[in-house]
């Protein structure tokens, strides 16, 4: 089982109350779920046509029939992470990208960098944090444009160097 997002998938379906999604098929110029492949998971949402219901979670995609099983709720229009039960209508099934799960950089700020930081995960707050590297003791550190070098010597062994090339980008 894979995690898998797919661009412009969109299909209908008609009431499915609390419980898996049967897919009706693609809405014109979208693709359908079947692009994220049985078995996996991917990010939803379901969105009344003529209402106000919604929901965005994660769903496991199966094909024969083309079902989508509701697992997690991450947010819906009632303010909670239940269900949201369709009792009547039409509604959209789409892949969407929750703002929840998204990884950004705000627009406004310019990362600046010095060589040599890294960009480490700090639990805590869920972001990644500018860190740089110290030497210790029988170690150096070379820092380069897209590049560390780490070296050790003495303490009675040969000395060894690892290079960390880093790759930049969002």
């Amino acid at each position: 089982m894979a995690f898998v997002l797919a661009d412009r998938v969109k299909e209908t379906c008609n009431s499915p109350g609390t419980g898996a999604v049967t897919l009706l098929g693609a809405v014109f110029g979208f693709a359908s779920f079947d692009v994220i492949g049985a078995g996996n998971n991917t990010y939803y949402a379901i969105v009344d046509q003529l209402g106000t219901n919604w929901e965005v979670g994660i769903g496991l995609f199966s094909s024969g029939p083309s079902t989508l099983v509701r697992q997690t709720v991450l947010s819906n229009s009632a303010g909670t992470t239940s269900f949201i039960n369709f009792a009547s209508g039409v509604q959209d099934v789409f892949v969407t990208y929750p703002s929840e799960r998204a990884v950004f950089l705000n627009p406004t700020d310019t990362p600046t960098y010095t060589n040599g930081q890294l960009l480490i995960g700090d639990s805590s707050t869920g972001l990644l944090e500018k860190a740089t590297l110290t030497a210790g003791t029988n170690i150096s550190i070379t820092n380069g444009n897209g590049s560390i070098t780490i070296s050790s010597s003495g303490g009675g062994g040969p000395s060894s160097s690892i290079i960390a090339n880093m790759v930049y980008g969002i």
